[in-house]
């Protein structure tokens, strides 16, 4: 065995992780809003409020500070927070008010166990694919909050009242939408499921899960 061959081994052997995964860091408050109101994307969100994308797009990636060296919210900042209807203060935690990031995406290595649990391992998947029983209350739910394509698709992708869960490719062929857009009607109606005035009437399963 040549010597090149040996030291490939050596570098590649047991210990080494599967999957390397690409990590961006953001202002996950902002975005949480922003998807709490039910905006489709960052874009939308500021077109609709007037805001510059590459402003905000600064502030949630953290390349720009919310605050002044003079210790006062930036324009950019109390403008989004007022589109928010928030306080600037909620928006940031204290370390994002003082660091900005030089860059903010970063490689993490991983094995396929810990990976596949950290991809799949979603509590409300979990919830709705092991209690057959919450499908109809789930429904009823859903027919207050939702049209009823975004229903279907929420319904296909759980097999509630299909003979299996479908995937995103095949919701986005029925539909003639993009993948990405399934996934965000799948984020937005699980958020709405997530509300108080909702949630408490799955809470049976919940409890029964826990």
């Amino acid at each position: 065995m040549s010597e090149r061959i040996t030291k490939k081994l050596k570098t590649i052997n047991s210990d080494t992780p599967d999957y390397r995964l690409q990590v961006k860091i953001k202002n996950n408050r902002i975005l949480t809003m922003i998807d709490y109101y039910g905006y489709s994307s960052v874009n939308a969100f500021c077109l609709e409020n007037g805001l510059s994308p590459s402003q905000i797009g600064k502030l949630i990636n953290q390349k720009k500070l919310p605050i002044t060296t003079k210790g006062e919210w930036t324009r950019t900042a109390e403008r989004l927070a007022k589109a928010l209807k928030l306080h600037p203060d909620m928006l940031f935690s204290e370390s994002q008010k003082t660091n900005k990031l030089k860059q903010n995406m970063a490689d993490i290595a991983f094995h396929e166990e810990a990976l596949l649990g950290l991809v799949s391992n979603n509590p409300e998947t979990l919830l709705i694919e092991n209690n057959p029983g919450i499908s109809e209350t789930i429904e009823g739910v859903l027919d207050l909050s939702v049209s009823p394509r975004n229903k279907d698709i929420l319904k296909m992708r759980f097999g509630i009242g299909y003979d299996r869960g479908h995937g995103i490719g095949e919701c986005a062929e029925k539909y003639g939408i993009s993948n990405e857009r399934v996934n965000q009607i799948e984020r937005n109606c699980l958020r709405l499921l997530r509300h108080p005035t909702r949630s408490n009437k799955l809470k049976p399963f919940i409890d029964e899960v826990s």
